[in-house]
């Protein structure tokens, strides 16, 4: 469908800006936008109420456009004969006299969603933004959230923001959303994706030329399969690239085995691990394709006497990964913040790495090696000294302030480009949220950008890697039962394709 981009997703500012353009260069006018919008959700409405006989419809229609969209899905299902009714929030009166003023027939609207087949939310649309709802509306949402039929939301279910997904009140919950030409933010990211229900994109005409230029996207398995190369026949190790890992403390050599073999597994070339002394028969013990090298260290923990020989080590490496298991101290801060001064490959920066540098989100500003930070939540709210907005527009913000690629872990990981491009990841499951699967992470980016894939590529597709595997480990073993461990073996399975 020529007027619909389902793998782009289009913020409240570029969706205002987009139908302004439209307006403006005469494509079709916001009367026209409003009919074909009806039409789509008419489309939904109907498919929904197949095998109900003479079913009836309630359309709660707010004042702003999506309320107009409301006001001709019911029209045009009036036409054709359904039984509708029509409630306005914020109007005395609209559609002619058909919808009633919610403010004067509240009680009438509460025993119609009792008992109507299918309910129609078309009051906020993107146009919420970030004041609160009308106090009446908390009473409606109730009432909504509380009938027994479907509801099919007018591109969003009001309440809901569109680009945080947050909700700063009451929400309704719809079992589908009819969207219009672009996903929104809030269609994707975990905290609301649940209560938009299914997702229908559809294409009510605008034009191409009129969409300009989007920042983000969807990453599905397409863009998986664009990123990665095949291997050619006629190479060897050192084309597939040379990563030093520098992790692990006493109690986590986990960490470092995990993000070795994951790094491995995804067809680096080679991997070398440094780990500290304490732990090195351990993980060396463990590691039967990777290098194992003891590190100097100080309660278990890398030292920085050690950094003369880390240095040597990252001088023969084409990527760095920095933090897994490094444990929390003084030292290993200094000892973080000595590496980052002085390396100038590439550097994954994950878990303690990024702990070490907490409320210095400044001296990352003045690194000379390009940074990929994989932190969660806390970490990055440590690393800011605030908590960053978790919405596109928010990580690329702390991503641009960070001088990275910054890749926010959740269910939907956002992976943000300093160039302003933005990626939702599509899959993963609530198996995954287990210690040790941050780890695989790390070392699966790792093990992608190391074999010459540029970042803005590799690390996306690292991501999207991860909760694939995820996604292939729940599917055998479940979601409770499955470990990060089983996301490496998935793998091979999901990496074979790509074989020449």
């Amino acid at each position: 469908m020529k007027g619909v981009f389902p793998l782009y997703i289009a913020t409240e500012a570029q969706m205002r800006a987009i139908e302004a353009r439209c307006a403006d260069t005469g494509s079709m006018t916001y009367d026209d936008l409003m009919k074909c919008a009806g039409q789509a959700l008419v489309s939904s409405v109907v498919a929904a109420l197949q095998g109900i006989s003479a079913p009836h419809i309630v359309i709660l229609c707010g004042k702003g456009n999506n309320g107009g969209d409301g006001f001709a899905c019911g029209t045009m299902l009036l036409e054709r004969g359904y039984r509708v009714t029509l409630f306005s929030l914020g109007m005395s009166s609209a559609a002619g006299g058909l919808a009633r003023p919610l403010e004067t027939c509240f009680d009438d609207f509460s025993i119609a969603v009792k008992s109507c087949d299918l309910i129609v939310d078309a009051i906020y649309g993107i146009g919420l933004c970030d004041r609160l709802p009308d106090a009446l509306f908390s009473v409606a949402a109730e009432a909504v959230n509380a009938a027994s039929c479907p509801v099919i939301a007018a591109d969003i279910p009001s309440g809901l923001l569109c680009d945080s997904g947050r909700s700063i009140g009451a929400f309704i919950k719809a079992s589908e959303t009819v969207t219009f030409t672009l996903r929104k933010p809030v269609h994707v990211l975990a905290r609301s994706k649940d209560f938009c229900g299914r997702v229908i994109c559809c294409d009510i005409g605008i034009p191409p030329a009129c969409i300009g230029e989007l920042s983000v996207s969807y990453y599905t398995d397409a863009d998986f399969a664009e990123a990665l190369p095949p291997r050619r026949q006629d190479t060897h190790k050192g084309h597939y690239g040379k990563l030093l890992i520098v992790a692990g403390s006493v109690g986590y050599a986990g960490a470092a085995c995990l993000a070795a073999r994951a790094a491995m597994r995804v067809g680096a070339g080679l991997v070398t691990l440094l780990v500290p002394n304490e732990i090195y028969s351990i993980v060396a013990s463990k590691m039967d394709e990777v290098t194992v090298f003891p590190l100097a260290s100080v309660d278990g923990k890398v030292s920085l006497d050690t950094l003369p020989f880390v240095l040597e080590k990252a001088s023969v490496h084409t990527k760095l990964l920095l933090g897994c298991g490094l444990g929390q101290s003084e030292g290993v801060s200094v000892f973080v913040r000595a590496v980052l001064e002085a390396v100038t490959l590439p550097v994954l920066l994950d878990a303690d790495g990024i702990n070490a540098l907490s409320g210095e989100a400044c001296f990352l500003q003045k690194v000379a090696c390009p940074l990929i930070l994989t932190p969660h939540p806390l970490e990055l709210r440590r690393l800011l000294s605030y908590e960053a907005e978790s919405s596109p527009e928010g990580i690329l913000l702390a991503a641009k302030e960070l001088n990275c690629i910054l890749v926010f872990k959740g269910h939907r990981t956002i992976t943000a480009l300093p160039s302003g491009q933005v990626f939702i990841n599509s899959c993963g499951n609530a198996g995954m949220a287990k210690a040790g699967s941050g780890d695989v992470l790390a070392g699966v980016i790792s093990g992608l950008c190391v074999q010459g894939i540029p970042l803005e590529k590799a690390v996306p597709a690292g991501v999207y890697l991860h909760a694939a595997a995820g996604d292939a480990a729940a599917e055998k073993l479940g979601q409770y039962a499955m470990l990060p461990s089983d996301m490496i073996d998935t793998f091979p399975a999901i990496l074979r394709g790509f074989d020449l």
